[in-house]
């Protein structure tokens, strides 16, 4: 069984549809076991603020974070394949050092 990490935006609620989400189901009817990873979660102890809603300079900090987060759990989970949807705040060294 192939394990594909889906990187995207998702709703902490599942009754919320989103873009990323139906992509998950689908996979997960195929038969592979989909681990997720959202981009857009907010790191900065600020309250519930989306990341959408933090200001430029906050924005810059959690995107910091997010991409230091994300080669950190892909070490750990090793999966076969990477998706990425929507996800133009992972910089491109972070798809580097992901690709090593």
């Amino acid at each position: 069984m192939k394990t594909i990490f889906r990187v995207s935006k998702f709703s902490s609620d599942p009754k919320i549809y989103t873009y990323a989400s139906s992509f998950v189901r689908a996979l997960n009817d195929l038969g592979c076991d989909v681990e997720m990873f959202n981009c857009k979660q907010n790191f900065l102890p600020l309250g519930h603020k989306d990341h959408d809603h933090l200001t430029s300079k906050f924005k810059f900090v959690n995107n910091v974070l997010v991409n230091r987060c994300l080669i950190k759990t892909i070490r750990e989970t090793k999966p076969d394949i990477i998706f990425f949807v929507k996800a133009e705040n992972v910089s491109y060294k972070t798809i580097y050092k992901i690709k090593k």
